[in-house]
């Protein structure tokens, strides 16, 4: 897989044009990889290693991340709006100022994360429904 194909093609398909592709980076080795600012808006993550990676400002609105590994990952300012991530590990992850509407956090691992309190509350809570 090369990503900045997989990147290039993403954005073509986000700009409607037919030689687009929508990126699929499921279960991929991404840990550490340098992804700020990205378009990754409706992408699939799921399951990817995105430990330790750098993706402050990116769009990842509606992205599947279901069962990703965040770790430690800088998500400062990414825009996580109705992103699935569930199952996913959040651990020492970085959050802050992280557009988080509608985000499905459905037995995520927070641990050491930097997270707002409130998202945090909420999503504790979704735990235990």
């Amino acid at each position: 897989m090369d990503l900045k194909q997989a990147l290039l093609h993403h954005a073509q398909w986000r700009e409607g044009n037919p030689d687009g592709q929508r990126a699929d980076l499921s279960r991929q080795d991404l840990r550490g990889a340098k992804l700020r600012g990205v378009d990754l808006h409706d992408a699939s993550l799921r399951d990817a290693d995105l430990a330790d990676a750098d993706l402050q400002g990116a769009d990842l609105a509606r992205a599947n991340l279901r069962g990703a590994i965040l770790r430690n990952a800088n998500l400062r300012l990414a825009d996580l709006s109705e992103a699935d991530l569930s199952d996913a590990d959040l651990r020492g992850a970085d959050l802050r100022g992280a557009k988080l509407a509608g985000t499905d956090f459905w037995r995520c691992n927070f641990q050491g994360s930097v997270i707002p309190a409130d998202v945090l509350h909420k999503a504790l809570r979704c735990r235990e429904l």
